[in-house]
C-alpha cells in the first residue's frame, strides 16, 4: 500500500492543529505573517519525529494462503525533558494490515498498535537510571547475539528492518559510570518484574492447539562493560526465563509453549586490528534440564560467534562471522519410543536449534553505497553447515530526498522440512516499501 497525497495532507493538518492548540494554551502567537507557528521550547520537545510507511509483501509459499499482504504504518517518537534531569522516551507504532484470507474470500483488514518504549531516564552524577518499558540490547556480534536475552521480538510482524521487530519490556536499569583510572567502565543492574516472550509465527498441526505458559516471577541481570579503550568488552549474567518457548505435551489435542527458567553467563569483545574490525561473543546457558533427560526442555548449551569486517574502497563493507553451538548431554529425539511423543520431541529440537550435539555455520553481510550515499544495497546471509539450511536477505534502498525513501528486498528461508530455516520457508517474502520521514 502506498500513501496518497491526501494522507500526507491529513498528517500536516494534524500537526497544524497541534501547533495552534499549543500556541493558544501558552499565549505564544506568531511574530510574523508566515504560516509557521512559533512554539515555546517545552512544546517543541513534544513534537514527535517518526515516519509514515506503506509496504507490500508477496509470500508465494505461505501455507495459509495469505500470499499478498499490504501494511500501512505510522511510527512516532518523542523525547521531551520533563525536568532538568528527567527525560521521557516514548516510541510506538500503529499498523493497518490487509491480508487476503483465501482465493475466494475478500480481503480482511487487521489493525494493531504497540508502545515499543515508554520510560523515564535520569542522570545524577555518575549514575544513570531508567524506569519503564525499554528495549535493552546486549551483544557486539552482528545480528547473532548469544547474550541478547532481555528484550523480546515480535517475529510475526513483517518489517523491512529486523530490529523493528524488537519491543520493550518493563524494567528498572541502574548504571554507574566509573571515572578517572577506570574511565569508560560501567556497571549495570537490571530488574525485570514482568516477563514478555518472543512472539513466534508457529502454527499448530491440524486438530491441535497451543497454550502458552507465561512465567510470573521476577528476572535479574548484571553487566560490567568497558568502552572507549583499545578493546571494548563486557561480562554479563542473566537470571530469568527463556524468550523462546519449549514445545511439550499437555493434552492429546493441546501442546504447551513453556518458557523455562534459564541462567546465562556471557562475554563479548571488540577491537580494531589495522583496517579490520574484530568481534566475538560467547554465552553459556544453564536450563532446567541439567542432565539432558527431558526432551521437551532445552539442554544446557554453549553458543559463540566470532568474526571480522573490513571496508574496501570508500563504502564497500564485508562482514563475515563464524558461529557454533555445543549442546550438553545431547540425546537424539528419535530415541523416544513413544509414537505420540516422538514427533513433538523432534519438533521441539528443531525450534530450539538442538537437533545435533554440535552445530556450526557462517553469517555474511555485504553492503555498499553509491550516488552520494543516496543508494544503499545490502546482502545478509546465514548458512548452517550442519543441516545445510540458510537465510538470505537482499535489500536495496534509495533516498529520493531528505524525507522520502524507497526499499526493495526479500527474506528468503530455505532448507529441508526438518531444519530451522526450512520450518520458516512459508515466511519467505519479497517486499516493496515507501517511507516518509519527519
Amino acid at each position: 500500500m502506498i500513501f496518497s497525497p491526501n494522507v500526507i495532507w491529513q498528517k500536516n493538518n494534524l500537526r497544524a492543529v497541534f501547533l495552534t492548540a499549543v500556541a493558544l494554551f501558552s499565549g505564544t502567537f506568531p511574530a510574523t505573517t508566515h504560516a509557521e507557528t512559533v512554539l515555546p521550547a517545552w512544546a517543541e520537545e513534544w513534537l514527535p519525529t517518526g515516519s509514515l510507511r506503506g509496504s507490500y509483501w508477496n509470500m508465494k509459499h505461505n501455507a495459509s494462503g495469505a500470499n499478498d499482504i499490504g501494511n500501512a504504518d505510522l511510527w512516532l517518537k518523542v523525547t521531551p525533558h520533563l525536568t532538568e534531569n528527567i527525560t521521557l522516551v516514548a516510541e510506538g507504532w500503529a499498523r493497518a494490515s490487509t491480508t487476503p484470507t483465501s482465493a475466494n474470500i475478500s480481503n480482511s483488514t487487521q489493525t494493531i498498535s504497540r508502545l515499543r518504549e515508554g520510560y523515564l531516564s535520569t542522570t545524577h552524577g555518575a549514575a544513570d537510571l531508567r524506569i519503564g518499558k525499554q528495549i535493552i540490547v546486549w551483544g557486539r556480534a552482528d545480528q547473532l547475539n548469544p547474550t541478547d536475552n532481555l528484550s523480546p521480538r515480535d517475529n510475526s510482524q513483517l518489517f523491512v528492518e529486523p530490529d523493528d521487530q524488537r519491543h520493550g519490556t518493563i524494567a528498572a536499569k541502574a548504571t554507574y559510570n566509573f571515572t578517572n583510572t577506570f574511565s569508560g567502565l560501567a556497571a549495570s543492574a537490571i530488574w525485570l518484574p514482568v516477563f514478555r516472550p518472543n512472539i513466534q509465527p508457529i502454527s499448530p498441526p491440524a486438530g491441535i492447539s497451543f497454550t502458552e505458559i507465561i512465567p510470573t516471577k521476577d528476572q535479574y541481570a548484571f553487566k560490567l562493560e568497558q568502552t572507549g579503550r583499545e578493546i571494548d568488552w563486557s561480562l554479563s549474567y542473566f537470571n530469568g526465563y527463556d524468550l523462546n518457548p519449549d514445545l511439550g505435551p499437555r493434552t492429546p489435542q493441546n501442546l504447551a509453549l513453556n518458557h523455562h527458567h534459564i541462567q546465562v553467563l556471557g562475554a563479548d569483545a571488540a577491537t580494531v586490528i589495522g583496517r579490520y574490525g574484530v568481534r566475538s561473543e560467547i554465552a553459556y546457558t544453564w536450563t532446567e534440564d541439567k542432565s539432558g533427560d527431558d526432551p521437551f526442555t532445552k539442554n544446557p548449551f554453549l553458543y559463540w560467534v566470532t568474526g571480522a569486517d573490513k571496508t574496501f574502497l570508500e563504502y564497500l563493507n564485508i562482514n563475515l562471522q563464524y558461529f557454533a553451538r555445543r549442546v550438553a548431554d545431547f540425546q537424539h529425539p528419535t530415541t523416544i519410543s513413544n509414537p505420540q511423543l516422538q514427533p513433538i520431541a523432534i519438533q521441539q529440537s528443531i525450534i530450539s536449534s538442538q537437533q545435533d550435539s554440535f552445530q556450526q555455520g557462517v553469517s555474511l553481510r555485504i553492503a555498499n553505497k553509491w550516488f552520494n550515499e543516496t543508494l544503499d544495497a545490502e546482502l545478509a546471509a546465514v548458512y548452517n553447515f550442519t543441516r545445510q539450511d540458510y537465510l538470505l536477505r537482499p535489500k536495496i534502498s534509495y533516498a529520493f530526498n531528505d524525507h522520502w525513501r524507497g526499499n526493495l528486498g526479500a527474506n528468503i528461508f530455505r532448507g529441508e522440512n526438518g531444519t530451522f530455516f526450512g520450518l520458516l520457508k512459508d515466511r519467505s517474502a519479497a517486499f516493496a516499501e515507501i517511507r516518509y520521514g519527519f
